[in-house]
């Protein structure tokens, strides 16, 4: 097979920009950027290997040849980063965004981290979502070191979901006012925003928006550090609640 055979295929294509982006990756990364099976991955890589355009690293990791990458750079970098469509999808099946988290926390390790803004009216259904939904495994994320944070707005009414939520995620207070949005970071790479389309008064369907990139994971990182510097720490919060109830 050519080179120019090999790139005909969108999923090497994707692979070989997932090697110029990152410098090196593991299978298991190349199977979650493509959303391909191991197998076949491993059938792609070895028709890139065979035509010297990747070669192997210590601890499963591949890379991409200097002469390769210096030739496909041009090629490949700016059309990946010059499609929307890469960087945001816009998903309205919540199974779809389930799936999709699936994969990001698959590649979650330690020093990654992830962090929730949600509205305090849903921490019931949050509660439910994580326990509910295995492929959200939040005490496996907690057991691998992954940094789990949930801002939220703390009422006498949700401490009881607060508290259990609290097992998996270090939780802090804003005002409801400021919670008008929400949306989760992931990683280094990915964040997923959700905001809500009405077709009629009654009507607010959650659309979820999957932006992937470090560009956009740098921006809602600023965001949520600033309104977590800004938060209420729990026990705090517990207190003041407290104090308004003995007051009333």
């Amino acid at each position: 097979m050519s080179v120019a055979s090999a790139l005909a295929h969108e999923a090497r294509i994707e692979m070989l920009r997932t090697l110029i982006d990152k410098g090196d990756a593991t299978m298991e990364e190349l199977c979650s950027r493509t959303g391909l099976a191991s197998r076949v991955v491993e059938q792609h890589t070895k028709v890139l290997l065979e035509l010297g355009m990747v070669t192997h690293l210590a601890e499963d990791k591949l890379s991409v040849l200097a002469d390769t990458q210096t030739l496909l750079e041009p090629l490949l970098l700016p059309k990946r980063q010059g499609s929307a469509a890469r960087c945001c999808s816009v998903m309205e099946d919540q199974t779809q965004v389930l799936k999709t988290m699936e994969r990001v926390n698959v590649r979650l390790g330690r020093q990654d981290v992830n962090y929730y803004v949600y509205n305090g009216d849903e921490l019931a259904n949050l509660f439910d979502w994580l326990k509910r939904d295995a492929e959200l495994m939040p005490k496996e994320l907690c057991q691998r070191g992954v940094d789990m944070r949930l801002l939220t707005t703390i009422t006498e009414e949700n401490l009881p979901d607060v508290r259990r939520i609290a097992q998996w995620f270090d939780i802090r207070h804003l005002p409801k006012k400021v919670l008008d949005f929400r949306f989760i970071i992931k990683g280094g790479n990915d964040v997923f925003f959700w905001f809500t389309r009405r077709r009629s008064k009654n009507d607010n369907n959650r659309l979820c928006a999957h932006f992937h990139g470090k560009d956009f994971q740098n921006a809602f990182y600023s965001v949520f550090n600033t309104l977590w510097v800004l938060s209420t720490h729990l026990p705090d919060r517990v207190a003041e609640i407290r104090e308004v109830h003995e007051d009333d």
